[in-house]
C-alpha cells in the first residue's frame, strides 16, 4: 500500500502559514510520495506575479524533499486534486490545506480505520462533531470518535484514491468551487428532501464519508492577496 501526502496552496498573505501547514504533516510518516501543490495566480492578483514567483522559488529551497507543483494558470482545487490523482498511483492520500494544522494524527491508525471501516474518505474537523451541522449531518458513531456522516470537509482528509477520482472526475459543475460542496449541494436538492434514509444511504455508499472527533485541525484562516492598487 502506498500513501501520500499533499499540501494545497496558493497565493497567500502570511507565508507563515503554509510551512506550519507542511510542518504538521511532513514527519507523520515515511511518506511514498510527498508533494506540495500551488495554484496558479488569479487575474486579480496579476501584479503580484514577481512576488509569488520569489514565493515559490523560496518554497522550493526549505522545501527541497517535497515536489512541488507550480500551476501557471488559477484553475483550483477541484482541478488541482484531479491532477494529483491523474499523475501519482498512491492508494491513499492525506490531503491538507495551506492554512491548516493537524493535531495529534497517528497516519497508520487511521488507515487501519478506514480498512475496517471501508471508508473512502476520513475527515478531521476543527471541533468534534455532536449533532448535525451544516456540512455534516451524522449517520452513526462506529466507535473511537468514528462516526459515518453525510458530508465531508476538504480542510484536511484521507482520500482513498479509486473511489474518490471517480466521484470527482465527471463534476464540472462550477470548477472553481469546493469539492466538498458536490455533497453539500445534492443535499440541498429536493431529491434529497423527498428522499427515504435508505436512498440517502445509497447516496452515502457512494462517497463513505466518516469523520474522527478525535483528531482536530486548527484553522489558520489565510486571507488571499488581493488585486494590488
Amino acid at each position: 500500500m502506498k500513501i501520500g501526502v499533499c499540501i494545497a496552496g496558493a497565493i497567500i498573505q502570511d507565508e507563515s502559514m503554509l510551512y506550519k501547514s507542511i510542518n504538521s504533516v511532513e514527519s507523520l510518516t515515511d511518506w511514498d510520495e510527498k508533494i506540495i501543490m500551488m495554484d496558479g495566480l488569479p487575474t486579480s492578483c496579476s501584479l503580484m506575479k514577481e512576488d509569488y514567483e520569489k514565493m515559490l522559488e523560496n518554497l522550493k529551497i526549505i522545501k527541497s524533499k517535497f515536489e512541488i507543483k507550480c500551476f501557471e494558470n488559477n484553475i483550483y482545487f477541484k482541478r488541482m486534486l484531479r491532477w494529483l490523482l491523474d499523475n501519482y498511483d498512491c492508494d491513499y492520500w492525506l490531503i491538507i490545506q495551506d492554512d491548516v494544522v493537524i493535531k495529534d494524527l497517528d497516519i497508520w491508525a487511521e488507515l487501519g480505520a478506514m480498512d475496517a471501516l471501508e471508508a473512502n474518505i476520513m475527515s478531521y474537523p476543527h471541533k468534534p462533531i455532536l449533532k448535525d451541522t451544516h456540512w455534516f449531518k451524522l449517520i452513526e458513531e462506529t466507535g473511537n470518535g468514528y462516526v459515518s456522516c453525510h458530508g465531508w470537509s476538504e480542510r484536511c482528509f484521507i482520500l482513498k484514491s479509486k473511489p474518490f477520482k471517480d466521484m470527482i472526475k465527471d463534476d464540472v459543475r462550477g470548477e472553481n468551487n469546493f469539492i466538498d460542496t458536490i455533497y453539500h449541494r445534492y443535499k440541498n436538492t429536493k431529491n434529497w428532501k423527498d428522499a427515504t434514509e435508505n436512498q440517502k444511504l445509497e447516496y452515502w455508499e457512494k462517497w463513505r464519508c466518516y469523520l474522527n472527533n478525535n483528531v482536530l485541525h486548527e484553522h489558520l484562516v489565510g486571507k488571499r492577496k488581493i488585486k494590488s492598487t
